[in-house]
């Protein structure tokens, strides 16, 4: 009944990689040991990542407590053959989507419902993609930067990673870096 209890939520479905995000870190929180969950429920969650078994999670969802505990049990669902999941890009039942993935269900006893819905993985998820985002976004910053410093034939002294050094900040230092190396063998000398 804690599942059922927790697994409250309205609206669209979440994102599917904020979902994924958050079985593959539930998986590395079980392989620590310390869940005490049976090893089926860490192989099946294992199983659904490669087959594209994706759980249906609302975007929306609150059970007054800390964690992620609504959207962790709207997943824990899916190892009782309830709730929805994505499958080869069809939204379906979750026992149709287990059934067609191969998938057995392995259902829940004792210390599996808790172990598997106890944590924030959907924020850490969630956040590591984000990062994920923004150090591309960086990269093709950096990228169009050298690009216009080239074809402006700027100064290249504002840019040079020894200035940023003695400044101290990590993240300009490594832009600088950057900048530096791929205008490198270009015209501008710094």
């Amino acid at each position: 009944y804690l599942i059922y209890n927790h697994a409250a939520g309205i609206g669209d479905a979440m994102p599917e990689d904020y979902v994924r995000g958050a079985m593959l870190g539930r998986i590395n929180v079980h392989a620590h040991g310390n869940s005490g969950i049976r090893p089926e429920i860490t192989l099946t969650l294992v199983e659904m990542l490669n087959k594209g078994v994706t759980h249906y999670v609302y975007q929306k969802d609150y059970v007054g407590a800390s964690g992620d505990l609504a959207p962790m049990s709207q997943i824990a669902l899916l190892l009782m053959g309830e709730g929805k999941a994505f499958f080869e890009g069809e939204l379906l039942e979750g026992k149709d989507a287990m059934d067609r993935a191969g998938i057995s269900i392995p259902g829940l006893q004792a210390r599996d419902g808790l172990g598997t819905i106890n944590g924030s993985n959907v924020l850490t998820a969630m956040s590591a993609l984000f990062i994920f985002d923004a150090n591309n976004w960086l990269k093709q910053a950096e990228i169009a930067a050298a690009m216009s410093l080239e074809a402006l034939k700027a100064n290249m002294g504002p840019y040079t990673a020894r200035l940023h050094e003695v400044r101290g900040f990590k993240g300009a230092i490594r832009s600088a870096l950057a900048i530096e190396k791929m205008v490198a063998n270009g015209d501008l000398k710094t």
